[in-house]
């Protein structure tokens, strides 16, 4: 049976609800637009837009085909497979350029360390998928066709994969790659680099012709919308969506349904894959640069396709095809047309007012009660945070402030030694939990834990950029909270020798010989009783600072401080020792000493202060 006449057959056209025409949606992953679908702003007087949840390119044209599907986000590489095989469609809308939102990752510590280590190796993805189309190119460009099997599965698969241990390498898109980035996994190609291989790849939005044949005002109304809402969120107000629970908690019920609404894991998941996608705006969606350059862009993904043997040589008029597919006439209207999304909300919806206490409003500290949940500078990576601002959070598990904490940074990217977040204890702000600045090392979450309540400060000065090497881009910050793991008993500290348990806490011991390690995160207090010793035990993470507060129990006693070993990076990190009464400068290290050395004897208490920069 021929694809003509699958078509003939099964295009029926759409259905009528509550006297409206009701058009499916096809979409993908976490994007913007779900909170017009929420809060039907894609909706008029004659039509209802309903979102269909799609897994790859390739179903997608079976449902086109079958009549299954009006409308839907497709890549570019299943889109130019479609057009060569004559599916009866046309190009909308130019949703995103495919740069990180696309990408191989591979297990960390796994035999896969560069691309020429795939030889012999499998790599999951979904068919007729841009990922399918990027794995194929990357393997010629590495001279690996024929000798890496690109095996075909479902994102959904490819996710259970990873979690048993029976997939180790894949090109897939969120949320199974943010799932594989968050779970040990790394990135090894992106489609970034097919970029610079002058090999782009996009998402774009389809309809068929027979729907926008018989409905092109639905059409229309839909570019409006879409154009409307990526014009918001990609210039310049992202900080605005950051801010509005009700946007961010639209597009979790839209990805994960009603009972994820403030889901602090649902919540995240959804922030990781919005930070990885780069939307096209009102005038870039009718620029030259993508709608009257998509069959271009098209022609090349079919060429490579025919010179992989994964499509036979398409007919003569292709490139007519192509230009033929392109329907602009919904995005020069949108433009013309003007209008906000403000103008959309408050035909439609109250226009939203409410500052959740999870983002950083600038002014006053916001207070976290909730079991977990999660707070972030409120611009989130896409956007540069402000200068010149201060921000606190007073998190408090369940309203209780004897309950332990445990803070995990999952994204982390400040000017380092200008901006800080400092953590508190929240009944006694004197001591300090924990302190960092600068970029968090790729796939290593920064975890911070406390006995009872903290108070998270957020300080910025006046000016950004201090480094020009920084992507100003990727600044800012994303974490989350929950309960600490708790212990009744120092049996139940498994960690290590020389761990008690601390009010529900396991923490390291100094009062004794210990063999623990006390990690950098903060203020430790080392009480010195008489004739007793002690050790630390410290690693020197990347943009850390934090003390030790070295204690005389006794009056007449002596501390001795000697170093068994020290290795920083010389005149970057450096420990300070100093008088804690006078706060007087008594020594400062750095480099490397590989003797006993004893470098100060005091009668009295002192502080011992490490500071480290974010390269090691």
């Amino acid at each position: 049976m021929s694809w003509h006449l699958v078509i003939a057959l099964a295009l029926l056209g759409c259905t009528q609800v509550n006297g409206k025409t009701k058009v499916r949606v096809g979409t993908f992953a976490s994007q913007p637009w779900f909170y017009g679908f929420k809060h039907a702003l894609f909706d008029d007087e004659d039509y209802e837009f309903q979102v269909s949840p799609q897994s790859s390119g390739g179903r997608i044209l079976a449902q086109v085909s079958a009549g299954d599907i009006d409308i839907s986000e497709i890549g570019s590489a299943p889109l130019a497979l479609g057009l060569a095989r004559e599916v009866n469609m046309s190009v909308v809308y130019i949703a995103y350029p495919i740069s990180m939102s696309e990408c191989l990752a591979v297990r960390t510590g796994g035999d896969v360390k560069s691309p020429l280590d795939l030889k012999g190796k499998k790599i999951y993805l979904p068919t007729l998928s841009t990922a399918h189309y990027l794995a194929s190119f990357f393997l010629q460009q590495f001279g690996l066709t024929g000798e890496t099997e690109l095996v075909h599965t479902s994102p959904a698969d490819i996710k259970k994969g990873w979690d048993d241990g029976t997939i180790d390498n894949a090109l897939v898109w969120p949320t199974a790659l943010t799932h594989m980035l968050s779970n040990g996994g790394q990135l090894l190609l992106t489609g970034q680099d097919a970029v610079h291989w002058n090999k782009p790849v996009f998402e774009a939005y389809i309809v068929s012709n027979k729907f926008l044949a018989a409905h092109p005002k639905a059409v229309d109304r839909f570019v409006h919308v879409m154009s409307l809402i990526a014009d918001d969120y990609s210039q310049g107000k992202y900080d605005e969506w950051a801010k509005d629970d009700d946007r961010l908690n639209s597009i979790v019920e839209v990805t994960f349904g009603a009972d994820k609404i403030n889901d602090a894991e649902a919540t995240k998941a959804v922030l990781d894959e919005l930070n990885l996608y780069d939307f096209v705006s009102r005038q870039g969606s009718a620029s030259k640069t993508w709608l009257d350059n998509t069959a271009t862009y098209l022609t090349q993904h079919i060429d490579f396709f025919v010179g992989v043997k994964q499509l036979p040589d398409p007919s003569s008029n292709i490139g007519q095809v192509l230009q033929n597919s392109v329907y602009a006439d919904g995005a020069a209207k949108s433009i013309a047309a003007g209008g906000t999304v403000a103008d959309l909300v408050s035909a439609t919806i109250p226009t939203p007012t409410k500052v959740p206490s999870s983002r950083c409003d600038g002014v006053s500290e916001n207070v976290l009660a909730d079991a977990s949940g999660m707070f972030s500078d409120g611009h989130g990576s896409n956007s540069p945070y402000i200068a010149g601002m201060t921000c606190s959070w007073r998190i408090s598990i369940s309203g209780n402030d004897n309950l332990p904490v445990e803070l995990t940074f999952s994204f982390f990217a400040l000017e380092s030694g200008f901006d800080w977040v400092h953590v508190y204890d929240a009944v006694d702000e004197t001591i300090l939990v924990g302190s960092f600045t600068g970029q968090q090392v790729v796939n290593q979450e920064m975890t911070v834990t406390h006995t009872g309540a903290v108070k998270v400060l957020f300080q910025s000065d006046g000016v950004n950029a201090h480094q020009p090497f920084f992507y100003a881009h990727e600044m800012g910050f994303s974490a989350s909270y929950k309960q600490a793991s708790s212990c009744t008993q120092a049996s139940d500290c498994q960690v290590a020798d020389g761990y008690h348990c601390l009010n529900s806490v396991c923490k390291c011991d100094h009062s004794a010989q210990s063999k623990c390690t006390e990690r950098c995160q903060g203020t430790q207090v080392l009480q010195v009783e008489s004739s007793g010793k002690g050790k630390i035990f410290a690693g020197a993470p990347l943009n850390r600072h934090c003390k030790w507060n070295i204690v005389l129990q006794d009056p007449g006693q002596v501390i001795q401080l000697t170093f068994e070993s020290l290795s920083l990076e010389k005149a970057f990190d450096f420990i300070i020792v100093s008088d804690k009464a006078t706060k007087s400068v008594i020594s400062k290290l750095t480099g490397t000493i590989d003797t006993h050395q004893t470098i100060y004897t005091s009668k009295s208490d002192i502080v011992l202060e490490l500071n480290t920069d974010q390269i090691g």
